[in-house]
């Protein structure tokens, strides 16, 4: 596991700046927090929670114990009503998920009506962590992708000097154009070593559509449309 120590010392390797006399660590940091960002969307990170509805009703929100909003991407799957005792339980597959004011929420719709105490359990995409960052402990993404890490951020603090580079008063337009030139290069090699993880990874959840609504005798269930 590395630390966000760890990867800015890297980036700086890259960025031939161990003295720290043109970037900041401020700097970095925000440009590995880019993308990271970046890279959750193209390898996602997933877990799982569960809540309890406190009253009857369709919706609920998905908060932690000291009621702060799940840090919520995009929810794949949803078992309702969820019983833990349950070794293979059936998804529901007829609910919306949306944010409310800042707060994710989950709209169960079906035939029944959630009530008081009935506990749903879903399983969501969330952004990636790194040891250091943002107050995280862990990473959560694979060792050999901190390679990957460590290129786009060096590309995207190169890209932000740059740009204020060229609105500095006695900058060399060479210089900031070589700079720039070298970070878009480096950024358009993170970009498609980004793509090929996006490709090959088998972490991407599916929804297996077991259940589905009843067809009138004249229609037929199609697999693609």
């Amino acid at each position: 596991m590395t630390t966000i120590a760890d990867n800015i010392t890297r980036v700086r390797v890259i960025l031939d700046d161990q003295n720290s006399i043109r970037y900041t660590d401020t700097e970095i940091t925000e440009a590995i927090r880019q993308i990271l960002s970046e890279y959750s969307k193209a390898y996602p990170n997933y877990t799982s929670d569960t809540v309890t509805f406190a009253a009857v009703g369709r919706e609920i929100d998905l908060v932690d114990g000291s009621s702060n909003p799940l840090p919520i991407e995009d929810i794949v799957r949803v078992y309702f009503p969820y019983d833990a005792t349950d070794t293979d339980p059936d998804p529901h597959e007829a609910f919306y998920f949306y944010n409310v004011e800042g707060t994710p929420t989950l709209h169960i719709q079906g035939d029944y009506i959630p009530q008081t105490d009935d506990v749903v359990k879903f399983f969501y995409s969330t952004p990636h962590t790194m040891d250091g960052l943002d107050s995280q402990s862990a990473d959560t993404y694979p060792a050999d992708h901190t390679n990957l890490v460590v290129l786009g951020a060096s590309a995207v603090s190169a890209m932000h000097r740059a740009a204020g580079l060229s609105e500095s008063v006695g900058s060399r337009s060479s210089d900031t154009n070589q700079l720039e030139h070298w970070a878009k290069q480096q950024y358009s090699l993170y970009t498609t070593l980004l793509e090929a993880i996006r490709s090959k990874s088998s972490r991407q959840a599916v929804n297996d559509n077991l259940s589905a609504w009843t067809l009138d005798n004249w229609d037929m269930k199609r697999s693609t449309f």
